[in-house]
C-alpha cells in the first residue's frame, strides 16, 4: 500500500473516492477509517470531481469529521 495514512483508494460506481483497504495499524485505521469508507471531503474542501490522484500526496492529512465546502 505504501507510505502515507495507510489506505488504498478507488474511484466507485457512483464516481465517489472510496477507501479500498486499509494498512493494518496505520494512521487511517487508528483514524477510525474503515474500508468501503467515501472520502467527501480533504481540509475541508470537496472531493467531487477530483480524480484518485487528485487527493494522494505526500502530506499527512487531517483525519476526522470536517465540514465540507464545494
Amino acid at each position: 500500500m505504501g507510505t502515507g495514512v495507510g489506505m488504498k483508494l478507488q474511484r466507485n460506481a457512483s464516481d465517489e473516492i472510496e477507501v479500498q483497504g486499509m494498512e493494518p495499524g496505520g494512521a487511517a485505521a487508528a483514524g477510525g477509517v474503515k474500508a468501503n469508507d467515501v472520502i467527501e471531503c480533504i481540509d475541508g474542501k470537496s472531493t467531487l470531481g477530483l480524480t484518485v490522484r487528485d487527493v494522494v500526496r505526500p502530506t499527512p492529512l487531517p483525519l476526522g469529521p470536517r465540514p465540507c465546502t464545494p
